[in-house]
């Protein structure tokens, strides 16, 4: 067998091995949808009166619109943007699962030696099991507005910081997250709001010093709910939505709840993989949590309704985003994995499983998944690039002769992308030149109204234009 510290490298191997794909193809990535109305927006409005606009009119996560203003990847260019930010989130998703690794080995193990294992196993599970990582990965604005990276990790980095002897540097992002957090979005409230009741010290002087974050938490939390976008945005649904309806809200929650939980536990590996991580730590069975955490672990089930409430609450729309989807995952396959030991430690005998045999258990895994998870569509998506980078490249050609042969106010036609790599695409342009991902990219190209048409009526149509421009077709 070989010893644990060189059988960690197969461990972080076969964890690369799968982020690769997804890495490869971050890096051909491309804008769209909001990433470009935003664009246009700071241009026109400014940084304050951009995320001013949002807050008074959409949606109080302040926080979300500055990060969506200063990252937006336009500022770098289409292709080169893109690129940055989708390897921006996935080296986010990379940290998350290390302090997720740290904060489960502190826990149940009181070492390090099972941290790089404990990531590899998080980072296959949420590459490979997604509901559809395009949402939450490969398109800039909804990686900004759920925030795999920038307020989940902001979560796991606080859980472990506030766990340690503070340095000053820790101290300050003991504080300041929490409020930085409140203002991402509502579920991150949720979600905060939850760890900081499981996260209260027992300790008079540490629960002193907890009233800090917990007020700033507080504060930001009412800046982000009492914001007059809220409403806005509820308004703007209310007229074909039952939006602001309590009963419809809590019904499709649950529902919804229910499905994705008994879901999710059949058809990816997450119970296994939880097993796995348990017999990985060996938690010693003198596991110790207080009346109040037992508590507040009940409220587990009840959270996983209350991520969805807000959205039904809001909208009042029968189907949730596949980015909030992608967001109660990541929550969902962490509670179980950490709640996972708790139930079954009593029932593991005192040996030992050797690492290499449990290794060789997530290979098999591995394998598995490869034919049925989200790793076997980025491998095709590798197959399909060529001919989407053409179509795109294709794109671009048309923007520049547009530039070139018109004054800047005729329409566009550009045909709609066919080759879609749907692990890293989101969505194309759209027929209405006024809709706004339409008005962001003619903003950014600086070329008139932009319409985007099936394959079959942009060759009509540019075979009109052609014969209009020929002097064959008189007005």
């Amino acid at each position: 067998m070989l010893p644990a510290n060189r059988l960690h490298y197969l461990w972080l191997i076969a964890a690369l091995l799968i982020l690769f794909p997804f890495l490869y193809l971050g890096w051909h990535g491309v804008a769209a949808s909001d990433d470009y109305y935003d664009y246009k927006l700071l241009q026109e409005k400014g940084f304050f009166d951009s995320i001013a606009h949002y807050y008074h009119n959409w949606s109080g996560r302040y926080v979300s619109f500055a990060l969506a203003f200063l990252l937006n990847p336009l500022h770098v260019g289409e292709k080169l943007g893109p690129a940055i930010t989708n390897s921006l989130s996935l080296a986010m998703l990379c940290l998350m699962a290390l302090y997720q690794a740290k904060i489960y080995s502190s826990l149940f193990l009181k070492s390090a030696q099972a941290i790089i294992p404990l990531v590899a196993i998080f980072l296959c599970l949420w590459l490979m099991y997604l509901p559809r990582p395009v949402e939450i990965l490969f398109w800039f604005t909804g990686s900004m507005a759920y925030l795999v990276g920038p307020f989940l990790l902001t979560v796991w980095v606080w859980v472990h910081v506030q766990g340690l002897k503070m340095n000053s540097g820790q101290k300050v992002i003991y504080l300041v997250f929490p409020l930085l957090i409140a203002g991402g979005s509502e579920i991150n409230i949720l979600l905060m709001g939850f760890i900081m009741l499981l996260c209260i010290p027992k300790e008079k002087s540490e629960q002193q010093l907890f009233l800090a974050p917990t007020i700033l938490f507080i504060l930001g939390a009412c800046l982000e709910l009492l914001a007059p976008g809220n409403k806005g945005r509820m308004s703007y649904f209310e007229g074909v939505n039952p939006a602001g309806d309590f009963q419809f809200s809590l019904t499709n929650s649950i529902e919804i709840s229910w499905h994705i939980l008994r879901d999710w536990t059949r058809s990816t590996p997450l119970l296994l993989l939880a097993l796995l991580c348990t017999l990985l730590a060996k938690p010693s069975k003198q596991i110790v949590i207080s009346n109040w955490q037992k508590l507040v672990l009940t409220g587990f089930v009840v959270l996983i309704p209350l991520l969805y409430f807000p959205f039904f609450w809001g909208t009042g729309m029968t189907k949730a985003p596949d980015r909030l989807h992608d967001y109660v995952f990541l929550v969902v396959s962490t509670g179980i994995i950490f709640l996972f030991p708790l139930f079954v430690h009593r029932f593991l005998k005192d040996e030992r499983i050797p690492q290499a045999i449990l290794f060789i258990g997530f290979v098999v895994i591995l394998w598995q998944g490869s034919y049925t998870s989200r790793l076997r569509t980025a491998l095709f998506d590798i197959e399909t690039l060529p001919a989407f980078n053409k179509e795109i490249e294709q794109r671009d050609e048309l923007v520049f002769l547009q530039l070139f042969k018109s004054n800047g106010n005729d329409t566009l036609y550009l045909p709609e992308i066919k080759h879609i790599p749907y692990t890293i695409f989101y969505g194309d342009l759209k027929s209405n030149p006024r809709h706004w991902y339409n008005e962001g990219y003619s903003f950014y190209n600086h070329v008139g109204p932009v319409v985007c048409l099936p394959e079959e009526e942009y060759v009509v149509k540019k075979s009109r234009r052609e014969l209009d421009n020929s002097g064959d077709i008189r007005n």
